[in-house]
């Protein structure tokens, strides 16, 4: 499975119960790099409309795939991690208030890629592709 995280600086995922930050051109990288079924939870699913084959469910990383794509927002990896095998981390190269952060090591993950883009909202996003 490809799930795509996106982190801040000190890996923060959620703060209060709700996503940190939100961009839209993130959000079409996301449409564009997810080829096959895209999976993510009801709380997503307006961010991600685009996606000709998008899955909406409450269980999207037990639900998904080996060849689908989970976009995790607000999702705990660890549980998971046996059936991940790329990750995808949008950087959003600021540090926001976080209760919540990537609890999946990458230490067991191997960079492949890395991009810089302009976002809507952010004057850099950081892409980078780590696979197994």
């Amino acid at each position: 499975m490809k799930v795509f995280v996106c982190v801040d600086d000190t890996l923060g995922i959620a703060f209060n119960h709700r996503r940190q930050s939100r961009d839209r051109i993130l959000n079409e990288d996301v449409v564009k790099t997810a080829d096959t079924r895209l999976f993510c939870t009801p709380y997503s699913e307006e961010l991600l409309r685009a996606h000709p084959r998008l899955a909406v469910t409450h269980t999207p990383l037990l639900d998904a795939g080996r060849d689908d794509y989970v976009f995790a927002e607000m999702l705990a990896l660890a549980e998971y991690s046996d059936k991940i095998d790329t990750l995808i981390l949008y950087h959003w190269n600021r540090k926001y208030p976080s209760d919540m952060h990537l609890d999946l090591s990458l230490d067991t993950f191997r960079l492949v890629s890395k991009e810089e883009f302009v976002g809507y909202s952010h004057e850099k996003i950081t892409k980078e592709v780590y696979t197994r």
